[in-house]
């Protein structure tokens, strides 16, 4: 189903209305224009008449749909434009749909603009939204998205864990198949890819004909394709290269104009690659170069298109081709950065870029010189050697540096002294002047149940949430967040990490057992979700990694 297509008919339902005159057009209902704006494909008189009924009765809605239809003919950059007006004039409205739709709307347009970090904040807010309103569509529309957001970006263990939430979601609501047939299907293609993209072959082969037999039941062409294409994927990774190929081929009229054209340039390239067909590979990549250079949307298999591009250009000698390949890499490594937002996997940022940077200005060296002189090669010598002698005394520096931290800490415990984060979250003995409109009673009241919750060790629960603590303590979020601020002097989210590792740091310096486990489970234990954040946490706080913290507590016990 086409996706732009799709995002209005969330809003609006296929009639069979005739092209009406401009007369009989003035006496029908929003309802009913917007029944035959669908119908016809959003024709201009039917917007306008539309749009202008809404402003001349200020009516903010109606105003907001009017510019919703207007973005279905325009270019990506007005489309976007107009998406701030339905924002703007639906944001103070209680609507089941609005102002997320505006959001979600802008967020697809970025996507399709190439600007994939502003998408994925636009539809952020519009999740927001409809969880706020309770609407079920969105939620799954915007999760959908993320989830496909986190597979491009490499995180395929996050995807498939949103990607499945979504696919038994679905399938446990009633006459799913009909209410929920395009989410469903939208799942199974984004299981489908995303187990592709992990190379789990037998998962992606249940899901792809999953989606074929549903898509077939349903008679929707388009939703046939895509699955036809995912096994052709399918096909090229279980190596049945001449299979995958005639496929890929017979898809290249369908995704004329679509991004997803230049993966199946890639795969090709790829196939004439693994037939030794240089020639050709190399003709397929310099598609994808094209492409790109048209829509600026980077995908990770272009690392892999110009790094091949650059070995090419590098046996025939052509430097400025190798130069712009470096170019490329370098800009496209520096998107999917950007993006990538800490992927738990050494980004190629760490060793390739630098390397790559380095390359290019020996390219530009030799281009506009012919020989590089000896003194350059003594001067650069001597520069390693010195950078050398430089890291070298850095990495002791921080050796011992880590080493004094390490031993600050045993010595505070070892003198049962109360360590800086003691102090940091403890409630003052002296009351502090309140000043959070908040009754005394009231205060006093959290207070306690804050201590009885430090005590009992209640921060150790990873699901805790402002809203889930309130309830607990029979409060409200806001009296509760005035009070942590105000007494704890910081948020709830800093509060719960620094009781989660003061509580930590003694229990592996007792615990020798609970040092046996993984930092993921470690994490797990002290109520972080993840290895990454517990790591960076306790980091901040100690100023160690949590396994340099443990090896040296080992060290410590065998002494």
């Amino acid at each position: 189903m086409n996706f732009r297509f799709y995002l209005y008919c969330l809003f609006a339902f296929i009639s069979s209305n005739t092209v009406l005159g401009q007369d009989y057009l003035e006496q029908l209902s929003y309802e009913q224009l917007k029944d035959s704006m669908v119908k016809h494909d959003f024709p201009q008189k039917y917007i306008d008449i539309f749009l202008n009924r809404a402003k001349s009765t200020k009516d903010s809605l109606h105003i907001a749909k009017g510019f919703y239809h207007k973005t279905y003919k325009l270019e990506l950059d007005s489309a976007i434009i107009y998406c701030d007006s339905i924002i703007a004039y639906s944001k103070h409205l209680k609507h089941h749909r609005y102002p997320a739709a505006g959001y979600i709307l802008k967020g697809y347009y970025l996507y399709l603009n190439g600007q994939d970090k502003k998408a994925y904040e636009n539809f952020l807010i519009a999740y927001e939204y409809a969880l706020k309103t309770k609407n079920i569509k969105q939620q799954i529309f915007v999760k959908n998205y993320i989830g496909t957001f986190k597979n491009n970006i490499g995180q395929y263990e996050n995807a498939l864990k949103i990607f499945r939430e979504q696919y038994h979601f679905i399938k446990s609501q009633p006459n799913y198949e009909k209410l929920y047939e395009s989410d469903y299907s939208d799942i199974l293609g984004s299981l489908a890819n995303s187990f592709l993209r992990g190379k789990v072959l037998d998962s992606a082969y249940f899901y792809i004909n999953e989606g074929l037999s549903f898509s077939k039941n349903n008679k929707d062409k388009t939703e046939y394709k895509d699955f036809l294409s995912d096994y052709a994927n399918y096909l090229y990774l279980s190596k049945e290269y001449d299979q995958a190929l005639d496929s890929f081929k017979r898809f290249v009229p369908f995704w004329k104009g679509h991004m997803n054209l230049a993966i199946n340039y890639y795969y090709q390239g790829k196939i004439y690659q693994i037939k030794n067909d240089t020639s050709k590979s190399i003709d397929y990549f310099l598609k994808i170069d094209s492409l790109y250079n048209e829509n600026q949307v980077p995908f990770l298999e272009h690392n892999e298109v110009y790094k091949t591009l650059y070995d090419y250009y590098y046996k025939h000698g052509n430097k400025q081709k190798q130069l712009y390949t470096i170019n490329k890499l370098i800009e496209i490594d520096s998107v999917l950065d950007e993006l990538s937002y800490n992927i738990n996997t050494k980004s190629t940022n760490d060793y390739e870029i630098p390397k790559l940077k380095a390359e290019k200005e020996k390219i530009l060296q030799d281009l506009n010189q012919e020989h590089i002189k000896t003194n350059y090669i003594i001067a650069s010598t001597t520069l390693i050697a010195l950078v050398l002698i430089l890291v070298l005394i850095k990495l002791y520096l921080d050796k011992k540096q880590l080493k004094a931290r390490f031993e600050s800490i045993i010595q505070k415990q070892d003198a049962n002294s109360k360590s800086v984060l003691d102090k940091a979250i403890e409630t003052p003995s002296e009351k502090i002047e309140n000043t959070l409109n908040i009754s005394q009673e009231v205060i006093d009241a959290i207070l306690e149940a804050l201590t009885q919750f430090e005590h009992n060790k209640g921060y150790l629960d990873n699901q805790i949430t402002l809203a889930f603590l309130a309830k607990q303590f029979g409060t409200n979020s806001v009296y509760l967040s005035k009070v942590i601020n105000h007494y704890k002097g910081m948020s709830l989210s800093n509060y719960l990490s620094n009781l989660r590792i003061d509580y930590c740091i003694t229990e592996l310096r007792e615990n020798s057992t609970l040092r046996n486990y993984t930092i993921k489970a470690i994490a797990l234990e002290m109520g972080f979700r993840n290895a990454e954040s517990f790591s960076k946490a306790f980091k901040k706080q100690t100023g160690l990694n949590p396994s340099y913290y443990i090896k040296e507590l080992d060290k410590l016990d065998k002494n």
